[in-house]
């Protein structure tokens, strides 16, 4: 029985927020979030690092995964 119910929850839960959030801007706003700028004109926002826990070498990693060799060419970069 309780399967069943577990099973039911994972299938309506996200039905449900994702119906309260076509309907309400207020849910929208709670479970919509914005994207966050790590880097602005080859410089790193380190407040925005912090917020988003995001690790130096993890940003890193992930400029190397897009090509870019020196964080100067990194104009924008977001999570």
């Amino acid at each position: 029985m309780s399967g069943a119910v577990t099973l039911a929850l994972l299938f309506l839960l996200p039905w449900g927020i994702n119906a309260l959030r076509r309907r309400s801007e207020r849910w929208r706003s709670l479970v919509d979030n914005e994207p966050t700028l790590l880097m602005l004109d080859g410089k790193v926002i380190d407040q925005n690092l912090d917020r988003e826990q995001v690790a130096m070498d993890d940003l890193r990693s992930k400029l190397r995964q897009s090509g870019v060799a020196d964080r100067s060419q990194g104009s924008r970069c977001r999570p």
